[in-house]
């Protein structure tokens, strides 16, 4: 009966793709891209771009994490030419943002992309319906996938390389626009602000 066919098929021993066939594949998640992306564009100059190819030199092709290396050779820099994180990113409900508190941003934002990234991908090989799919992370940026019995390794290409982009425009919070929403805010509830001097 079914009950006893799908107690058996979980039970059988499973073979790996060298044995069974299929894919294996590994896509690699563009942390500098979206280190780039993040900053403000209005604020991204020469030193920023030199930072930025620095870590992709030392980073292509080993698996080192990204963002570890672009904040140690920005670093590296800022002591030379008196740059600051906050120069180039900002953290929104913030009065007083710290360099910790972008490093702690710049982090959260890269797990996110990683675990984004693998869940898009899921939902495409779940669609697919390839059995026994393996997807997992691997090291600090990269998604490896084993796709046993892939017969149409064009189809299952197509599937993945499609870009699915959600693009974020950050709205600068700084400490002028902070202090604006305070005071409409005040003027809402309607109490009575005092109105700056005039220069006489």
């Amino acid at each position: 009966n079914a009950e006893d066919y799908q107690t058996a098929r979980l039970k059988r021993i499973k073979l790996g793709l060298d044995l069974r066939g299929g894919m294996y594949v590994t896509l690699e998640v563009d942390v500098l891209k979206l280190i780039e992306e993040s900053a403000d564009k209005l604020s991204i100059d020469d030193d920023f771009m030199a930072v930025l190819e620095e870590t992709r030199k030392e980073t292509d092709n080993t698996d080192k994490n990204v963002l570890d290396v672009f904040l140690e050779k920005f670093r590296a820099k800022a002591a030379t030419n008196n740059m600051s994180l906050l120069q180039y990113f900002t953290v929104s409900n913030q009065l007083d943002p710290t360099e910790e508190a972008i490093e702690e941003k710049l982090r959260k934002d890269v797990d996110e992309a990683i675990d984004q990234a693998l869940q898009v991908i899921s939902q495409r090989i779940n669609k697919y319906d390839v059995s026994e799919a393996n997807i997992q992370k691997q090291g600090a940026r990269r998604i490896l996938l084993e796709l046993p019995d892939v017969k149409d390794e064009n189809e299952i290409r197509s599937l993945l390389q499609t870009t699915a982009r959600l693009e974020f425009h950050r709205v600068t919070m700084g400490r002028p626009m902070i202090e604006t929403f305070y005071a409409i805010d005040a003027l809402l509830r309607g109490d009575v602000l005092e109105e700056p001097a005039e220069d006489t």
